[in-house]
């Protein structure tokens, strides 16, 4: 086997060796994260000429010049897991990361390990203590997702009657939902004002305003995405980002104004961002995380909104963790754990 870098983005694909892929391992998020000055680096791992697993690696910064590397929903895997290759994995990304500063790297494999092949991670990689889950860059272990190869009417009758009802009385009431696909800086102004109120009104910070800047140019670029706007009349009531990529479309951010919230213009700018992605052929529209089997609590009240549209939940497997520097990971681990 062999680990080569990648610089091209021609010569990196994660759908090609698994079309489930996560967005998170697509150049494009990679760019978004490095706007935000965070390291990334791109590699393949070969097999006989065989393409068997990409990966794309982010560093994230930690106090007195440390950091660690996350690999977002990967490294993505042609096939099964095996010990031939977790043990490549092991020694090469420890060689190529042994820099002084990455204290640990944690892989985040796709598709999700299950029974055995969490066995086998297990003999090559510390399981992550689940305390050690918390953190906004890491990614939830759980999302809500509806399929979108049934017709269209099964899925609307699939969703728990208040969400329908709420359909329609915002149809009734007048609110209306455009889809944006091209044009996006257009809106920009807009959709921050509104992600502005929605972080002040539900106590959440927002990255800088230029890492949002930088998502609706790609978006623009790649045509990769499109904008749900939820109007009454002239009034922005909600803006719904998603985007476009393998099989899935993603339920990226939203954004509601506090004004004429008993209309419930944010059920209605789902369902159509829903319809919209499968007219446009994707199998499955993902709503993002959601507060499952203990972890992300805080979560919980938007996990309850989120069932309401029916659909299935959708399973990660556990961290792993590889630690380059044992002394520092275990007190990353510990404080983490303090944390919680």
């Amino acid at each position: 086997m062999n680990l080569v870098e990648i610089t091209s983005e021609k010569e990196f694909n994660p759908l090609v060796v698994n079309s489930g892929a996560a967005f998170t391992q697509a150049w494009f998020y990679g760019d978004w994260q490095a706007e935000e000055k965070r390291g990334v680096r791109r590699f393949i791992v070969e097999d006989n000429g065989e393409i068997i697993a990409t990966i794309q690696a982010i560093r994230y910064p930690l106090p007195f010049g440390r950091s660690y590397i996350y690999i977002p929903y990967g490294p993505v895997l042609k096939n099964n897991l095996t010990e031939k290759t977790a043990n490549f994995l092991k020694k090469s990304l420890k060689e190529v990361f042994n820099d002084g500063r990455t204290i640990f790297i944690r892989l985040d494999f796709w598709p999700p390990l299950r029974d055995r092949l969490e066995k086998i991670a297990g003999k090559f990689f510390i399981k992550s203590p689940k305390g050690s889950y918390r953190g906004s860059y890491f990614q939830p272990r759980a999302e809500r997702v509806i399929d979108l190869r049934q017709p269209e009417d099964e899925i609307f009758m699939s969703m728990e009657p208040k969400a329908r009802y709420n359909i329609r009385l915002a149809l009734k009431k007048g609110v209306a939902v455009k889809i944006v696909s091209r044009n996006f800086l257009d809106y920009f102004e807009d959709f921050y004002g509104l992600m502005t109120e929605t972080a002040k009104r539900d106590g959440f910070d927002l990255h800088p305003r230029s890492y949002y800047e930088e998502i609706f140019n790609s978006a623009e670029k790649r045509k990769n995405s499109f904008l749900a706007l939820a109007f009454f009349g002239d009034k922005l009531l909600v803006a719904n980002l998603v985007i476009l990529h393998g099989e899935t479309a993603f339920f990226l951010f939203g954004a509601s104004s506090s004004e004429y919230r008993e209309l419930m213009p944010s059920y209605l700018c789902q369902w159509e961002s829903a319809k919209k992605s499968r007219e446009l052929g994707f199998a499955y529209y993902s709503f993002g995380g959601i507060s499952h089997k203990g972890l992300n609590k805080s979560w919980e009240g938007i996990s309850v909104y989120k069932k309401k549209f029916g659909g299935f939940i959708r399973e990660y497997s556990a961290f792993y963790d590889l630690a380059i520097k044992p002394f520092w990971y275990y007190l990353y681990i510990l404080r983490k754990l303090f944390q919680r």
